[in-house]
């Protein structure tokens, strides 16, 4: 079976590397505001534009010479902007509220396509604009024999650090059965719960260090409206922070769903995960678990595999019905344990699991 799997690659530039990468950005965001202002964007020949145009923080113009930006770039970076642009014009007509493309101080992400890179070793990667130089990376481990094809990538920039994203059609074996099958509730209490008894806590709280920072930001002062130094290092730092806390998710999440994929079918309810931001009792809970990224993961998963990954609907009552005798039971949410008059007792998280097995079976 054929898939589409995307790798985030680290690049490890040295120094003159790091000062051209810093310049693919800059240039990248001059000529994105620039061509924002243009009068008609869609007749613009961007491959052409060697000098823009830019007003400095005192609001004087000042000329800007695309030096380092290769041509190929500069149409990826228009592309994005009128296909952008297409698809707010596509939902306005729909009758969609839709705002309009912003001015950006700053662009994290340049789209490339598969002839701007290319895959030197096992530990070093070439793109378009290098020449011959080699950047080292790490992560490229990952593509094996089972990579069909690389398809088109994103360089991407976060708190002075690069990285690169690369989508690749990847053969994928068969999956061997183990005959057995879980059901998944997702919940406030127990955050995740297996038919199978398993409870995992999915809540990755912020550190005590992104904690201080914040404070110490919120009791500076801005000078004539702008952030000092200190403020602008206070920023990456807090950025930084935030970044451990999501890889941390990201790597719970990964785990989780490969111990998941032993199981020959997986059966999960539409869970409508937003609204329950709006109880006041659980909005921190929901805020800094991984609730929303799990279920994401399984709804690809089941746009991949429908056989495999099966999603009920919303609306069947699964913590209700009694899997014995058939009978509808309603239980408060503090009830944590589900009882029926034909004498059935469990866990009110794990009868819910089972019962989304009963259900998937019906359907």
């Amino acid at each position: 079976m054929q898939v589409t799997r995307c790798y985030e690659i680290k690049l490890k530039p040295n120094q003159k590397q790091k000062l051209q990468l810093n310049n693919y950005f800059y240039e990248a965001k001059v000529l994105y505001n620039y061509l924002l202002n243009c009068s008609n964007i869609f007749a613009v020949h961007s491959c052409k534009i060697k000098h823009v145009w830019k007003f400095d923080r005192d609001k004087h113009k000042v000329n800007v010479e695309l030096i380092s930006l290769p041509s190929k770039l500069k149409q990826n970076v228009h592309r994005q902007m009128m296909n952008s642009i297409q698809a707010l014009s596509a939902s306005k007509k729909k009758g969609n509220i839709v705002g309009s493309l912003k001015f950006k101080s700053e662009i994290k992400t340049i789209d490339i396509d598969n002839q701007s890179y290319q895959i030197a070793d096992c530990h070093h990667i070439k793109l378009s604009g290098f020449g011959r130089q080699k950047i080292r990376c790490l992560g490229l481990h990952q593509f094996d024999e089972s990579v069909i094809k690389f398809r088109n990538a994103k360089l991407m920039k976060r708190d002075d650090e690069y990285f690169f994203k690369i989508c690749v059609l990847k053969e994928v074996a068969d999956h061997t059965s183990c005959n057995q099958n879980v059901g998944i509730d997702l919940g406030i209490e127990s955050n995740l719960t297996l038919s199978t008894g398993e409870k995992f806590n999915c809540k990755i709280e912020e550190t005590a260090r992104l904690k201080r920072l914040q404070q110490k930001l919120a009791r500076s002062h801005l000078i004539n409206n702008r952030r000092t130094n200190n403020q602008q290092k206070l920023v990456k730092h807090i950025h930084k922070e935030y970044q451990k806390v999501i890889n941390r998710k990201n790597d719970f999440v990964n785990k989780l769903l490969h111990q998941l994929d032993s199981y020959d079918h997986v059966v999960f309810q539409d869970e409508q995960i937003r609204g329950w931001k709006n109880l006041k009792s659980c909005r921190k809970t929901i805020q800094h678990s991984c609730l929303g990224s799990i279920k994401q993961k399984l709804v690809m998963k089941s746009q991949e595999e429908p056989t495999r990954y099966i999603m009920i609907a919303k609306w069947i009552p699964t913590t209700q019905i009694c899997p014995e005798c058939g009978q509808k039971n309603l239980h408060k949410l503090d009830e944590r344990i589900y009882h029926c008059s034909c004498g059935y007792i469990e866990d009110r998280d794990i009868h819910a699991a089972k019962n989304m097995l009963i259900f998937a079976q019906l359907q």
